[in-house]
């Protein structure tokens, strides 16, 4: 079968959107968007409590050293 037919078909579709569709594709945009804001602060913030802790572990071992 040749390429070509298959990436473009002869017929021609036409489609109906009704407006319940574009309120839904709305809808997932939206709870997209939130979702990854949240999943980004959330990691956001393990990745610097995580930097936090080691800064001050390397503290304490500095006043421990100095004693």
């Amino acid at each position: 079968m040749n390429i070509h037919l298959l990436l473009f078909p002869l017929k021609v579709g036409h489609a109906y959107l009704d407006p319940g569709t574009g309120s839904f594709l709305l809808q997932l945009l939206i709870a997209a968007f939130l979702g990854a804001a949240f999943l980004f602060r959330t990691y956001i913030g393990k990745f610097f409590r995580y930097i936090r802790n080691l800064f001050k572990k390397s503290e304490v071992n500095k006043d421990n050293e100095q004693q």
